[in-house]
């Protein structure tokens, strides 16, 4: 296991290239029972190693000044950030969960992390799907993993009515914040391409209890209020977010921003980097960190957003086309996340870090961000393209302050 260093910040060209995979070879050679640490408690017997879980990896591409580690380890106005993993083995806890490849692996807070639990047959045969759900139970999470198709040869798929039904495994785990297994029940069904997907498991199996979920409010309605917009810009989108501040997608002839106002009139603030060639922006909230999503006009098969290219020294767009930011006015922050078409970015509930596979040639990094500094993220996990798409989800710590 390679403990894990003082923050790094990684500049986004050197995740890429063949000197990092050279140096991760040489890692492993050095270190080979690196990766993740194995809890045998809730693992299926018989289960294998399918090695798609490579390596931790610790300080790559540290070509920036990194925060000193002997400190209390907090960004602009003392915020203590739970993605520094900054906590001792002797007091560290589950920070995040995450799946890939029928693998279900637990971030803890001192920055190790540890296998908790393997679906049997997490690489069925072809022509069947596969994937992982992660999903909040009170203080525990399940992990759903769901296949469906022609992996059951006495029962084959079939069309009915226009809809191709197959054979349905789901299988549910709760897993504790230690790593425990306290529950595992499976559910076997004939599920068409229109519902395919589990239900709520049996109350009655495992002490486990039906999923529940939080209730948000309702937003305010734009449309009921009143808009008045800097001269020269026009709307592409209108919202309201989560701390009730006027949100608003604004753009010229050349580009696009994201603006923020406290009355939707007056006082209007940019937010992140213009954006160009798009035809839609999606903006979220979580906390005080907004989620700018931008899909280009190439992504559309009839776009109707009309943009000019011969835009004057000084106007360019910063992003063009498809792109994703991550913004917090707060702490001064604005990371653009490489684009892949496995984009899934996650947000702690407190708006300070972030988790997304990010594209590589040969997969996928596990890569988090520190919303405290400004272009402060690190990789966590490597992975060669396995079966399915990885989840994350971020454990809601109510004993946290």
């Amino acid at each position: 296991m390679i403990r894990m260093g003082a923050w790094t910040p990684i500049r986004r060209e050197a995740l890429g290239g063949r000197g990092v995979w050279a140096l991760l070879a040489a890692l492993i050679a050095l270190y080979p029972s690196c990766g993740t640490s194995k809890s045998t408690s809730g693992t299926d017997a018989g289960a294998t190693d399918v090695g798609v879980l490579d390596l931790l990896i610790s300080e790559v591409g540290n070509e920036a000044a990194s925060p000193d580690s002997s400190g209390d380890a907090t960004g602009p106005g003392g915020i203590l950030s739970r993605c520094r993993f900054d906590e001792s083995a002797a007091t560290a806890r589950a920070v995040l969960a995450v799946s890939v490849d029928g693998v279900v692996v637990l971030v803890m807070s001192d920055g190790t992390t540890r296998e908790v639990y393997r679906f049997t047959a997490a690489r069925p045969a072809a022509g069947t799907s596969f994937w992982i759900r992660l999903q909040p139970i009170g203080e525990d999470i399940f992990a759903i993993g769901t296949w469906w198709g022609t992996f059951d040869p006495a029962i084959p798929c079939a069309l009915v009515d226009g809809r191709l039904a197959c054979p349905e495994t789901d299988r549910w785990v709760r897993i504790t914040r230690s790593g425990e297994v306290i529950g595992d029940i499976t559910q076997r069904s004939i599920r068409s391409s229109a519902n395919i997907g589990s239900t709520m498991p049996p109350d009655a199996d495992a002490g486990m209890p039906g999923l529940s979920a939080p209730v948000a409010p309702t937003p305010a309605d734009p449309a009921s209020v009143t808009w008045i917009f800097p001269p020269g810009l026009s709307p592409m989108s209108r919202a309201i977010d989560s701390q009730g501040w006027f949100i608003s997608v604004l753009r010229d002839d050349y580009a696009a921003w994201v603006y923020r106002s406290p009355d939707a009139m007056s006082d209007w603030t940019r937010l992140g980097a213009s954006m160009g060639q798009v035809e839609e922006v999606q903006v979220s909230n979580i906390a005080g960190t907004y989620l700018v999503s931008a899909r280009g006009t190439l992504s559309f098969f009839v776009p109707t957003q009309i943009w000019r290219d011969d835009a004057p020294p000084g106007r360019e767009p910063d992003l063009l086309q498809n792109s994703v930011q991550l913004v917090r006015p707060e702490t001064g922050v604005v990371d653009v996340i490489p684009y892949g078409d496995d984009i899934s970015v996650n947000l702690s509930m407190d708006g300070l870090c972030a988790v997304n596979w990010e594209p590589t040639p040969t997969g996928r990094l596990l890569t988090i961000y520190d919303l405290t500094i400004n272009g402060a993220k690190r990789a966590f996990l490597s992975e060669t393209i396995g079966i399915g798409r990885p989840n994350s989800l971020w454990w809601q710590d109510s004993s946290a302050s």
